[in-house]
C-alpha cells in the first residue's frame, strides 16, 4: 500500500516507500526533488506523514536557531521520532519525540495546525501530543481513551482536532476535551479530512465505508450525512470544490482510493441550513 499526500498546491506528492525511503516527486516533471532513507541513530520504519508550511528550528548547535518559514513533510516512525524534512535545503533540519521523551511509541497519524505552527501527532500508545514546531517543545497530551487513534485530522478554524479510532471524536483544542462523538463505522478509521470550508468531514474505514459529516457550526445532527462504499478498503481521501462551471450550490466532490486500486468519484451539494 503506498503511503503518500500531495502538498496544498498540488505540486509536490510526498511518498513513504515499500523499501523505507521518503520520496518527494514534482508533479510538473515527474521526477523525484529528494529521496532519502533515515540511517544511523536515525534510522527506523517510516510510519506515516503530513505537509505543513512552519518554521523549523536550526539543528546547528553553536549556531543560534533560525526561526523561517519553510515547506516541510514530517514524518513519523516505528519508535516515535517525527523527522522534520526541509524541503528548501533537502534535509532532516530537525527531530522530535522519540528516546528521552514521553513520544516512543509508534507514530499512526501526523497534521499540521492550519498556523503551521503547531504539529499534532497521534501514537499507539493512545496520546496525542502537540508540538510547538518552532521550539520542538511539547505543548501538551492527551489520551484518547480506551483505543489509539488511527488518525487525526485538524479543523481549518484552529480550534478543533478530530481523532478516529472506530469512534471519531472531536476535540476542543481550548480545553483539551471530548465535546462530540460520532460513531457509524464498525472497523479501523483509515482516512480523515475536512472540505476545503470546514462545513464537512469526510471518514472512511476498513469496513469500505465512506462517512460525510455535517460540521457547520449551527449542524446538530450526530449522523451521517452521506454514506459511501468502495470495492475494498479506502486509503487516501481527497476533497475539492467542484468546477466552476458544474459548481450550482456549493457543490463538492469527493475522490477515494482502495487498497485494490479502484477510485470512487463522487459530487453532491453541501446541505443548507433549512436541511441540517
Amino acid at each position: 500500500m503506498v503511503k503518500g499526500k500531495f502538498d496544498s498546491k498540488v505540486e509536490s506528492f510526498a511518498q513513504l516507500t515499500a523499501d523505507n525511503r521518503l520520496k518527494i516527486w514534482d508533479v510538473a516533471t515527474a521526477s523525484a526533488s529528494a529521496d532519502y532513507t533515515p540511517e544511523g541513530k536515525l534510522a527506523s520504519e517510516l510510519t506515516a506523514l503530513a505537509w505543513g508550511l512552519g518554521a523549523t528550528p536550526s539543528s546547528g548547535s553553536k549556531k543560534k536557531k533560525s526561526k523561517r518559514a519553510a515547506e516541510v513533510v514530517a514524518v513519523g516512525t516505528v519508535r516515535g521520532d517525527v523527522l522534520l524534512w526541509d524541503c528548501a535545503r533537502n534535509e532532516v533540519q530537525a527531530t522530535l519525540g522519540g528516546e528521552g521523551t514521553e513520544q516512543t511509541s509508534r507514530v499512526n497519524d501526523l497534521a499540521f495546525s492550519a498556523s503551521g505552527s503547531e504539529l499534532f501527532v497521534c501514537t499507539s500508545d493512545g496520546a496525542v501530543t502537540c508540538w510547538h514546531v518552532a521550539s520542538g517543545v511539547v505543548s501538551w497530551r492527551l489520551q484518547t481513551g480506551k483505543q489509539p487513534a488511527h488518525r487525526l485530522t485538524a479543523h481549518a478554524g484552529g480550534d478543533l482536532l478530530v481523532t478516529g479510532a472506530t469512534t471519531i471524536k472531536v476535540w476542543d483544542l481550548a480545553t483539551r476535551a471530548s465535546s462530540r462523538k460520532l460513531t457509524g463505522h464498525a472497523s479501523a478509521v483509515t482516512g480523515l479530512c475536512f472540505s476545503a470550508d470546514g462545513s464537512l468531514l469526510f471518514s472512511s474505514s476498513a469496513d469500505r465505508f465512506i462517512n460525510v459529516w455535517d460540521f457547520a457550526p449551527d449542524a446538530a445532527s450526530t449522523a451521517a450525512l452521506r454514506v459511501f462504499t468502495l470495492d475494498a478498503v479506502p486509503t487516501h481521501l481527497a476533497v475539492a470544490p467542484a468546477p466552476e462551471e458544474e459548481e450550482g450550490e456549493a457543490a463538492v466532490r469527493l475522490l477515494a482510493v482502495s487498497e485494490a486500486g479502484g477510485v470512487g468519484v463522487w459530487q453532491f451539494k453541501s446541505p443548507s441550513p433549512k436541511q441540517r
